[in-house]
């Protein structure tokens, strides 16, 4: 089951407030996703880097997917992709995770490699194992994710990133890094075209040079407060991917990537927190300092208030 194109946004995770011991914020979960869907993106990915996953327990993880499906489904959005973030190092426990979520309703797991032992013991012989035994288990579809800023600085070869695309159950990665050659390296390759083996971008502000080199779309978290602003960034880019781009429409290809690229950085500098401000403020959902600790902390916009009135003037405007 290929992937399909487009913008997904890795959600922020929602939580209430401390006298409510920081349990989960499902209404307003559901009513997020169901906001970016009505803003026309491909999907969601729940449980993410960016939604925290690893301070929640399995219980709430489960929860979260099964609420958050059901609001979106019975809003109507039957095409609405629901994939889920797996960072479990243990490789029993990674299937376990899958296929529990994949009951909940995940139509995809976004699996991160095991990264515990990188740099020292960790082989691309046992990357590959490791990702295999993952994939031959799992009742959907695997998305390999690479993320070396949050994987102990773990590097995966190509070659196995090519090995692993042969598997009928590994339909994909996504990038989490700035290196477009990548990108254009595993989207472009002969054998991952003929394997459906797709690439995704995790940072949308390289969207619109990676979609010339085979890129399918975005995992953005900037998304998630400005979904149309990067839904349209996303139309531009297939236009000048496919030689459609008229002078004018590249020229606003480079205007909107421009002003992605300078929101991308408040997500950069201050990670899931400023994520969720930025969704706040954008959008209203969410708390200040709405995280569950030890994400703790407020967000000073002073040096970013520019940034913030220029991508936001463009969502408005669309």
């Amino acid at each position: 089951m290929p992937i399909p194109h487009g913008v997904y946004t890795p959600v922020v995770t929602f939580f209430q407030d401390k006298a409510a011991g920081y349990a989960l914020d499902l209404d307003t979960q559901a009513k997020h996703a169901n906001f970016l869907a009505d803003s026309g993106l491909a999907g969601v990915v729940l449980l993410g880097s960016t939604g925290e996953a690893v301070n929640l327990t399995q219980k709430e993880r489960v929860a979260l997917v099964t609420s958050t499906t059901k609001a979106v489904r019975d809003a109507g959005h039957k095409d609405f992709t629901i994939v889920v973030g797996v960072a479990q190092q243990n490789w029993s426990e990674a299937i376990e995770e899958v296929n529990l979520q994949a009951e909940a309703g995940a139509q995809y797991a976004m699996v991160l490699a095991p990264n515990y032992f990188a740099g020292t013991q960790l082989t691309q012989e046992g990357i590959i194992e490791w990702f295999t035994a993952v994939a031959d288990a799992a009742k959907i579809p695997i998305i390999l994710y690479y993320y070396p800023g949050v994987s102990n600085n773990l590097k995966i070869d190509h070659s196995t990133f090519n090995t692993l695309a042969q598997h009928k159950n590994v339909v994909g990665t996504k990038l989490s890094h700035s290196e477009c050659s990548w990108h254009g390296l595993l989207a472009l390759d002969p054998e991952n075209v003929k394997n459906d083996f797709s690439v995704l971008t995790g940072l949308g502000q390289m969207l619109l040079p990676c979609m010339t080199v085979g890129v399918i779309g975005a995992i953005d978290a900037v998304s998630g407060a400005f979904p149309k602003t990067l839904k349209r960034l996303y139309d531009l880019s297939v236009l000048v991917r496919d030689g459609k781009g008229t002078p004018e429409i590249v020229k606003e290809a480079a205007h909107v990537q421009y002003i992605v690229s300078w929101a991308a950085e408040i997500v950069d500098v201050f990670g899931p927190l400023g994520t969720k401000e930025l969704t706040r403020r954008a959008t209203g959902f969410g708390r200040e300092n709405g995280s569950r600790p030890p994400m703790s902390g407020k967000v000073d916009w002073t040096d970013w208030e520019k940034v913030y009135k220029d991508i936001s003037d463009l969502e408005k405007s669309l």
